[in-house]
C-alpha cells in the first residue's frame, strides 16, 4: 500500500513538473516579437499606417469610422451626411457638406456612413495630397 501511494505521488509531481516545463516554454516568447505580436502586422497597416495618397479633381474618398486625414495640396469640399459632419480637430469645428476642407488641417471622420470628401476641379496644382490613417477607398465623384 505504501508502495502505491509513493508511485501515485511520483507520478503527480512528474505531471506538475511537466506541466510547469511546458507553460514556462509556451510563454517564453519575447512580447512584440515575430513569435508574439502586440498585433498583427495586417491589423497595423489597415488602422495605423500613415499613407499618402495622390488624387486628382474628380476623384472622392470616403472614409470608414475613426480614419483621420489632413489634405496637404489642392481644393476638397467635405461629403457628409445628415447624421453630422467631419471632425476638424484642428479648428475645433464641424465641416458641414460642401465646405472647403482648411489645408494642414487633421479631420477625423466619426462614423462609418459614407463620409469623405472629393477633390476639386479648381485643385492647384492638379493633383492633390491627402495624408491618411485608417480605411478607405478613392473613386470617380461620377
Amino acid at each position: 500500500m505504501v508502495i502505491k501511494k509513493w508511485k501515485l505521488v511520483l507520478l503527480v509531481f512528474t505531471l506538475v513538473i511537466a506541466g510547469t516545463v511546458m507553460i514556462v516554454q509556451a510563454s517564453s516568447a519575447e512580447p512584440g516579437t515575430d513569435q508574439d505580436p502586440l498585433i498583427t502586422k495586417s491589423y497595423f497597416d489597415r488602422y495605423y499606417e500613415l499613407k499618402i495618397v495622390e488624387m486628382v479633381p474628380g476623384q472622392k474618398m470616403i472614409l470608414e469610422a475613426g480614419s483621420e486625414f489632413i489634405i496637404r495640396s489642392g481644393k476638397a469640399v467635405a461629403i457628409t451626411t445628415e447624421s453630422g459632419g467631419l471632425a476638424d480637430v484642428t479648428a475645433g469645428v464641424d465641416i458641414k457638406n460642401g465646405q472647403v476642407i482648411p489645408l494642414n488641417h487633421l479631420i477625423i471622420v466619426p462614423r462609418d456612413d459614407g463620409r469623405g470628401f472629393k477633390i476639386m476641379p479648381e485643385a492647384v496644382p492638379s493633383k492633390a495630397f491627402v495624408t491618411v490613417r485608417g480605411p478607405y477607398t478613392v473613386s470617380s465623384a461620377n
